[in-house]
């Protein structure tokens, strides 16, 4: 049996933005050189490998790997689940332990412990319980549910195949009579001095502001951004009419479109509304205006959309109170954002907060009914269990009528 800590990067997201491990760190060095000093420190046998799609602009990760003597397998573009069967067999694994290219906070300690636990229990998978420690933790896999994951895929219809290749932990973790998945749920209690330390370096590397604007340079394959709307879809009534609240270029209310009789997108970027506007011609309306002064009429909208919103409001009780005054008596507003038991210093520096699963139920409940919660890891819906990197959260406004 042998561990071998394995970094996936690209030099641009799914969402097409400058990959956060290229981006310069404190000391005028990018991200990934961190990594790769974190990854040295774990107690792993196999010698740590860089994995990235073949590419003209990844040769950069090649040539850190060759300074920082570690191996880099360039290979898959969107199949991530065999370029990373791909990279492991360069040190003959058995295990990989699985690192982001942004993880310049790794908890080394705690990433043994994670691996330790994986072995110990023989999980195919682990991953931690919630997207608490996602910006200082990653997951564990063996080489043999990877494998597993190309063989299904093989047998699925081309656009669901290509989804699970690209996000083969959802689909591991979608699938629990499939494979044997271990939580990891010991949380390390930080200091808010620490927290604070950690957002501050954060807001240094992560210049250039916060925006997945979908410019084409990313893959729709594994964007999760498209990926938290078409999830759904299914409760978008057909006839509703929804408002889509940080519509950004438009990207999501035209797959909000598809079902509704009609979108209004709203964002605070006029320059974000103008895209919209020329990219998007369908039954959508595009207006200026913030999350909490929505330039929409009261009573007026049957579904409110808020995808990857709330965490950047400075007040957000504001921002719900407007969702009532908006939605019609009974209409429903789906909320998704990401989830975190420390978020009051998130590490992301663009969010004002972030919250676990109760916080954010009771910043709703007082206005609204709480209908369900689903939870959101690795690309994927988890429905039987809320607990992930991100909640959704359905709530419906009271109809007083009906009383």
């Amino acid at each position: 049996m042998l561990i071998t800590p394995v970094i996936q990067c690209n030099h641009v997201d799914y969402e097409g933005a400058v990959d956060v491990s290229l981006r310069t760190s404190q000391d005028g060095r990018p991200v990934i050189e961190q990594v790769i000093k974190n990854a040295k420190l774990l107690n792993c046998h196999g010698r740590p490998t860089i994995a990235c799609p073949d590419t003209n602009e990844n040769k950069v990760f090649k040539d850190t790997a060759d300074r920082y003597d570690i191996a880099c397998y360039m290979g898959e573009n969107l199949n991530v689940a065999a370029r990373l069967i791909n990279a492991a067999s360069l040190s003959n694994a058995t295990h990989i332990a699985w690192l982001q290219g942004l993880l310049f906070f790794l908890d080394i300690d705690l990433m043994d412990q994670l691996i330790d636990f994986g072995l110990k229990n023989r999980f195919d998978y682990v991953r931690c319980v919630d997207g608490t420690c996602k910006h200082w933790l990653g997951q564990f896999v063996s080489i043999g549910a990877l494998n597993n994951v190309v063989e299904l895929a093989s047998t699925q219809r081309e656009n669901e195949s290509a989804w699970n290749l690209a996000r083969p932990f959802a689909f591991i973790r979608k699938n629990p009579g499939l494979f044997s998945v271990g939580l990891f749920e010991t949380i390390p209690e930080y200091s808010d001095q620490r927290l604070r330390e950690m957002r501050e370096i954060a807001s240094k590397i992560h210049i250039g502001g916060e925006r997945a604007e979908h410019s084409g340079k990313g893959a729709a394959t594994g964007d999760v951004s498209i990926g938290r709307y078409r999830e759904i879809l299914s409760e978008i009534p057909d006839g509703s009419i929804v408002l889509d609240v940080a519509c950004g270029n438009g990207y999501g209310s035209s797959i909000i479109a598809q079902r509704a009789k009609k979108v209004i997108g709203v964002d605070i970027s006029e320059l974000a509304i103008e895209n919209a506007r020329q990219a998007y011609q369908d039954n959508a309306d595009y207006r200026v205006g913030s999350a909490t002064k929505i330039p929409v009429d009261d009573s007026s909208i049957d579904i409110l959309v808020s995808i990857a919103t709330i965490e950047h409001i400075a007040d957000d009780i504001a921002f719900v109170r407007e969702a009532h005054r908006v939605l019609k008596p009974g209409g429903k507003c789906i909320v998704y954002t990401p989830q975190n038991r420390l978020g009051l210093i998130p590490t992301w520096p663009w969010h004002e907060r972030e919250y676990s699963i109760n916080e954010l139920k009771n910043l709703f409940q007082n206005d609204f009914n709480v209908d369900a919660i689903w939870g959101w890891q690795n690309g994927q819906v988890t429905v039987d269990d809320p607990r992930g990197d991100g909640t959704y959260l359905f709530v419906s406004k009271p109809n007083i009528s009906a009383l």
